[in-house]
């Protein structure tokens, strides 16, 4: 029952690596694809004011932002923007 339940574990794990790996084709979208309803999109004019200052938060691990990581890179460029 045992050499089973291995072989088994075998083949799952095989199917799941083999599950994960891209083929390297990208798929095109046919310019038909489209329908011919879609709106194009509009640019917001330059001269609209936002209504309230915009807000933005950041959620870090245990680091904290000056951990020479992700962390820190996220939080340089909330700085700059």
């Amino acid at each position: 029952m045992r050499k089973w339940m291995y072989g088994m574990l075998v083949v799952v794990l095989v199917l799941s690596a083999l599950a994960g790996c891209d083929t390297g084709t990208p798929t095109e979208v046919p310019a038909t694809a489209v329908p011919a309803t879609a709106a194009p999109a509009t640019a917001v004019p330059a001269t609209a004011a936002p209504s309230e200052p915009l807000k933005v938060g950041m959620v870090s691990d245990v680091g904290g932002i000056d951990d020479a990581s992700f962390n820190q890179n996220t939080w340089d460029g909330l700085q700059r923007a």
